[in-house]
């Protein structure tokens, strides 16, 4: 089953047996953000304990909350590592993720043969971003429409493109060589909007055509943008009936009754803040 913590803006997944337990859960994600099991809460329609088992306490894909008592005596290098990030390093990897956010019926050979990530924390999260992105049904859509392959994609250094008046989001080397994008925030703290990120590689893939941002350029580019929107409208989950193309969704989507726990978990992690921060 998969879980969705959100934490500090960002949204983790992480996958886990059903049997697994809710502190195993936690020492899963304290990997991840830098943080031990004993000073993480989570939060699903209430508080959840230790003993519970994932498959008694959430469903599938669930939202959830993370609360962190940051003033137990705990080191926690991640963050500190994030205080003073270094420059100009990035690591290579190989094109095998753990697990794909979607798996395509068949391999195509329109990808991104390999990508490249910054030395910073959360190596993994970015390289899953940029796997995300490759495995989207629109971006999909594009590289096998126009039969493109990119044989690297690699996350941007947002300090290197960086002036006072402007920012770069991405970058189109040799004509689809080699595509940057600029995954974090300037703070190294988090990971920019997705859709914001994506609509952003299909702008550079409409430099593999067109150099200039001329009305050429333009035109392809809200080409390609509408056949990423069409590609995704279908590969969502759920049903369209009658010839209107009504949408149904499923069972595991979010439902005003999720919306309203959601909600109330907010209100508890606020709480929670409020508790440890009068420690």
């Amino acid at each position: 089953m998969e879980l969705r913590f959100t934490y500090a803006g960002n949204v983790i997944s992480i996958y886990f047996h059903e049997e697994e337990t809710v502190r195993s859960a936690k020492e899963k994600l304290g990997q991840e953000i830098g943080f031990s099991a004993d000073q993480i809460k989570l939060l699903y329609k209430g508080s959840l304990s230790n003993e519970s088992k994932l498959q008694d306490v959430v469903k599938d894909k669930a939202k959830v909350m993370t609360i962190v008592n940051k003033n137990a005596n705990v080191v926690d290098e991640t963050m500190s590592q994030l205080n003073s990030p270094r420059k100009n390093a990035a690591s290579s990897y190989a094109l095998k993720p753990k697990k794909p956010r979607s798996t395509p019926k068949e391999a195509s050979s329109y990808t991104f043969n390999r990508f490249e990530v910054l030395n910073y924390p959360f190596k993994e999260r970015a390289l899953q971003y940029l796997e995300r992105l490759r495995d989207d049904a629109g971006i999909q859509r594009i590289m096998n429409t126009h039969r493109w392959t990119v044989p690297l994609l690699s996350e941007m250094d947002p300090a290197e493109h960086t002036q006072h008046d402007s920012k770069t989001l991405g970058l189109n080397h040799n004509h689809g060589a080699h595509i940057e994008l600029r995954l974090r925030t300037d703070r190294y703290d988090g990971f920019r909007d997705y859709k914001t990120v994506k609509s952003t590689l299909i702008h550079e893939l409409s430099h593999n055509v067109h150099g200039e941002h001329d009305a050429s350029f333009w035109e392809l580019f809200r080409q390609l943008t509408k056949e990423a929107e069409a590609a995704d409208l279908l590969s969502k989950p759920g049903s369209y009936v009658s010839e209107q193309a009504t949408y149904v969704p499923q069972n595991n989507e979010t439902t005003d009754e999720d919306q309203r726990d959601h909600k109330r978990d907010i209100l508890l992690a606020a709480a929670e803040r409020r508790r440890n921060a009068s420690k």
